[in-house]
């Protein structure tokens, strides 16, 4: 495949464009199935796709995903935050019809931002 670049991948995302309802089905769980909804949209003019997810049962958390291209990985990118404050970086490829994602870090870290300017006299 030609190396595309991140506009082209990310339009390649526009069929998740929508609202959508989800299923989710866990072990620890006693109903079958446990509904809910998740939103995808654009974000600044086309340039991010973000998706919104609410699950109908408190235990668990809604969350918001950022989705990004890495052209020089070949890689989508899934900046993951969630009601908790839990935070997640998620590689992300789509080939053949089959949906990839993985991530190759600990399950949780917080948000740590790193002053690029400051702010009044120094």
């Amino acid at each position: 495949m030609r190396n595309l670049g991140r506009d082209e991948m990310l339009k390649r995302l526009e069929f998740f464009i929508g609202e959508w309802e989800i299923e989710v089905i866990h072990p620890q769980f006693k109903t079958s199935s446990i509904k809910g909804q998740t939103l995808f949209d654009w974000m600044e003019k086309e340039k991010f796709i973000v998706q919104r997810t609410f699950i109908k049962q408190m235990e668990f958390p809604s969350s918001t995903i950022v989705y990004d291209y890495d052209s020089n990985t070949s890689n989508y990118l899934q900046h993951y935050f969630d009601s908790r404050g839990v935070t997640r970086l998620y590689y992300m490829n789509l080939k053949s019809g089959l949906w990839e994602l993985w991530r190759n870090s600990s399950d949780f870290f917080p948000i740590r931002f790193l002053p690029a300017f400051c702010w009044g006299n120094q």
